[in-house]
């Protein structure tokens, strides 16, 4: 997967740097142009989202934040985005952009864009990239952050930290299956960077889960057919 940033972005070589240059000069002496930006550079850093890793089936909303040069005002302002052509993903299907509006006294803001879970997303990692456009109330400066992509997937991979302990003492069998619940149910993301004490208690939490479901009749099965499991003790 590409580089990620945790639940934030393009003009040939030959005119990248005069057209960079031209920027510093503006804002050292400022001239009542406002130039605005994505914060991260989308040529170093991308936003690789998994569905199933956030513990999401359906959809859900990112933000990506921006940032203007120049001196902010009271009333809030319109800017411009566009789904570009080189984009994998398509308006309304795949992503709505919500409310493009920069609010007035801020020199940063977040952009809001639904993202919608599909079949194909199972298949692979999809791109979206946004683009913003110069309008009346702002310019564009930055090649390097006038786009950002995001990289949409609902692939879910083994993680390193199920090893054989974990297997033997913690979660169990590794499963897609029960992979993806464990997220939604113990809403963990970030299982193998915690702390023993904390990693126990979502295991407990969910195998907790799972005889309070089986005691209602809901006995949950695992990929293999058989009711879903974890080996910890205690």
């Amino acid at each position: 997967m590409k580089n990620k940033i945790d639940k934030i972005l393009f003009l040939t070589v030959v005119f990248l740097i005069p057209v960079a240059w031209g920027c510093e000069k503006d804002l050292g002496e400022y001239s009542g142009v406002d130039y605005i930006y994505f914060s991260a550079d989308m040529t170093q850093d991308s936003l690789t989202y998994c569905f199933g890793l956030a513990g999401v089936e359906e959809q859900d909303t990112v933000g990506l934040e921006l940032k203007i040069a120049g001196m902010p005002v009271t009333a809030d302002r319109q800017y411009e985005v566009r789904i570009a052509e080189q984009s994998e993903l398509k308006a309304g299907s795949d992503v709505v952009v919500l409310k493009p509006i920069f609010r007035g006294n801020r020199i940063t803001d977040t952009l809001w864009v639904v993202v919608k879970n599909s079949g194909k997303l199972k298949q692979g990692e999809y791109l979206l990239q946004l683009d913003l456009v110069a309008n009346e109330y702002f310019s564009l400066c930055f090649p390097k952050q006038n786009s950002a992509k995001i990289y949409l997937t609902d692939v879910v991979e083994k993680p390193g930290w199920w090893d054989e302990t974990q297997v033997s003492e913690g979660l169990g069998a590794y499963s897609e299956t029960k992979y993806r619940l464990f997220i939604q149910v113990c809403r963990v993301t970030d299982f193998g960077s915690l702390d023993y004490p904390e990693r126990r208690d979502a295991v407990l939490r969910f195998r907790k889960y799972l005889d309070e479901e089986a005691e209602k009749g809901n006995v949950i099965l695992d990929e293999d057919g058989l009711p879903m499991k974890v080996t910890i003790y205690g």
